[in-house]
């Protein structure tokens, strides 16, 4: 059996590995709403495990304007028989209602310190996009990919594909993707990638470090 190549490169999702995950907001609106935080979870981004024409996902690659999707998706949740009060975007995007998890970006400094190719894979907003740069800063990364800015998203194959030709990699299993989303894992899984899925971060660093250690 052939055996696995030495890591080369590490590539991190924002949200929920960077900073807190955006479904702690969910369940907080899902509780508000008296609906099950799962079914909300899928009416206001659409399903994890795909990428379609759901307006969360084309948001996501720059298709629609994050203003634009309490109107769109408010009536997918009233055909569920969740009815919206009308702010659960705002809520769910107020840039002020979540953590960064400082210990997550000093790793990667100290990755990159030691030789690794880092790199940031997040499905965003371009709404979104200044702000990020001020939370996790670009030299950080050897390669910074924002779905919104590249027309495709997460667990779409051609983000990893593009996500790898940047990073300069021919061979995927030399890369370790770490993200909260299990469909995002099984994307990246799909192309080749080792992973890590994130629920607490800090034992997810901890698992990446037993890998480079292999």
């Amino acid at each position: 059996m052939p055996s696995t190549p030495a890591i080369t490169s590490v590539v991190f999702d924002f949200g929920g590995v960077i900073i807190t995950t955006i479904t702690e907001k969910i369940q907080r609106i899902a509780d508000s709403l008296g609906c099950p935080m799962p079914q909300l979870h899928s009416i206001m981004m659409g399903p994890q495990h795909e990428s379609g024409d759901h307006p969360w996902h084309r948001m996501e690659r720059g298709e629609v304007a994050r203003d634009d999707l309490q109107g769109l998706i408010a009536p997918i949740a009233a055909a569920e028989g969740v009815h919206f009060q009308g702010n659960e975007f705002e809520v769910l995007l107020l840039n002020s209602t979540y953590n960064i998890n400082h210990y997550v970006l000093d790793h990667i400094a100290g990755l990159k310190e030691r030789g690794y190719k880092t790199g940031l894979l997040t499905n965003g907003m371009r709404e979104f996009h200044d702000h990020l740069v001020t939370i996790v800063p670009e030299e950080l990364f050897d390669v910074y990919i924002d779905s919104a800015l590249v027309g495709m998203r997460k667990p779409e194959p051609r983000i990893f594909e593009h996500t790898l030709q940047e990073l300069g990699i021919t061979n995927p299993a030399e890369v370790v993707f770490l993200d909260d989303f299990m469909g995002n894992i099984e994307g990246a899984r799909a192309a080749g990638m080792q992973v890590i899925h994130v629920g607490d971060p800090r034992v997810a660093l901890e698992e990446l470090e037993a890998m480079l250690h292999a």
